[in-house]
């Protein structure tokens, strides 16, 4: 997946091209579970981090499954929900984090063969659009617009049949928390960041989840080629996102482009 501020700026992207005025008076008002949607499945990669669990293990198999079922299911947990207006802010985010995920993936997944890690190409790309908003990739706290509240984690249960309301609060308490750690202006904290990763023996897939001080120049035409695939992606957010809103009152089926994994 592209990293939190690419998923977040994305969302925002195809906010501002939706036509829809029901979609956008929507979103407005529950502008909290939209910006979470945006994340996808990526808030549960942190619960409990230092121990595999089902919950966080639940958040990365969704990336390898085909994506239909899962919005075929929220279709009708919304039709079903006592607040269906949040519930479907929440989905279409989500929808906005699917699209960049399965336009960008296959590239990404290309590019690792250069031997430049998967998380260190997404938080490179991260920095060229920190750079791009003229925000400092050292010290920007890229999840400074994710609220956690019961009432926000209750909503966002309802889509995960196997996750609790209690699991899914720690999940978002845990995902806001430990991206914020990760930010790391401090040399100290970075060394022991990076320690912990050796302990775990996962150094090389995740040293890349802590914005390195200065650009790997390896990574540049990787992240112009991946900023080409983000804008292509933004039409094809809008039209998934106005598909799956008609649906829920027509009845129709999902557009085949939801046949697709977030790989």
């Amino acid at each position: 997946m592209p990293a939190a501020y690419a998923h977040y700026t994305f969302g925002k992207k195809v906010l501002a091209n939706i036509e829809n005025p029901d979609i956008r008076r929507i979103i407005t008002e529950h502008r909290a579970l939209f910006d979470i949607g945006l994340h996808g499945p990526d808030i549960l990669f942190f619960y409990r981090p230092l121990k595999s669990n089902p919950v966080s293990k639940a958040g990365h198999l969704m990336h390898a499954e085909i994506a239909a079922p899962f919005f075929r299911q929220a279709r009708r947990v919304i039709n079903r929900s006592n607040n269906r207006e949040a519930s479907i802010a929440y989905i279409l985010g989500f929808i906005c984090h699917y699209s960049l995920d399965s336009e960008c993936h296959g590239y990404i997944g290309e590019m690792t063969e250069t031997g430049i890690s998967h998380t260190e190409i997404e938080t490179e790309f991260d920095r060229s659009i920190l750079l791009h908003c003229q925000k400092d990739p050292i010290t920007t706290k890229t999840l400074s617009h994710i609220q956690v509240s019961k009432e926000i984690s209750n909503c966002i249960a309802q889509f995960f049949p196997a996750i609790s309301e209690k699991e899914m609060f720690e999940a978002l308490k845990s995902f806001r928390f430990y991206n914020n750690f990760l930010i790391s202006p401090c040399k100290v904290r970075r060394a022991v960041i990076n320690a912990a990763f050796r302990l775990s023996g996962s150094y090389e897939e995740l040293h890349g989840l802590v914005m390195n001080f200065h650009r790997n120049p390896d990574c540049a035409p990787i992240c112009r080629r991946l900023s080409h695939l983000y804008i292509e992606a933004i039409p094809v957010g809008v039209r998934l996102t106005e598909s799956f809103y008609n649906a829920l009152s027509t009845g129709e089926p999902l557009e085949e482009r939801f046949d697709r994994n977030f790989e």
